[in-house]
């Protein structure tokens, strides 16, 4: 089962009330997730980082809604995303959604390109 779609992950989270900064893969990433830090962290957390690798699991989607709920609960909150090999213009919108408070984006490729179509 895929760490996001654990409620353990989850109840960890619901115990950190005062995080200001979160640093994530994408594979952590989910609905829950988001709706989880708006509900423990709402008021502190301010920066959220996230990290999308061609080789990452991303079978999940993530709704406007809950970056829209996370946004409204943290009104500080700026989110920078960093995609990694990550080549294709589909890849990239599926994560990139108008609700979340984007303020900073980094597309990255290192010499060994290569495209990977399953991603």
């Amino acid at each position: 089962q895929a760490i996001y779609a654990l409620p353990e992950f989850h109840q960890h989270f619901r115990r950190l009330r005062h995080l200001s900064v979160l640093y994530l893969n994408y594979n952590y990433v989910s609905d829950e997730l988001l709706t989880t830090l708006g509900e423990a962290c709402g008021g502190t957390l301010t920066d959220l980082n996230i990290k999308v690798h061609y080789m990452d699991p991303h079978f999940q989607r993530i709704w406007g809604m809950s970056w829209h709920f996370l946004r409204s609960a943290c009104a500080k909150l700026q989110v920078a995303f960093i995609f990694e090999r990550v080549l294709l213009y589909p890849d990239v919108k599926q994560c990139l959604l108008p609700d979340m408070p984007l303020s900073s984006l980094e597309l990255t490729c290192n010499n060994d390109y290569v495209v990977h179509r399953d991603w």
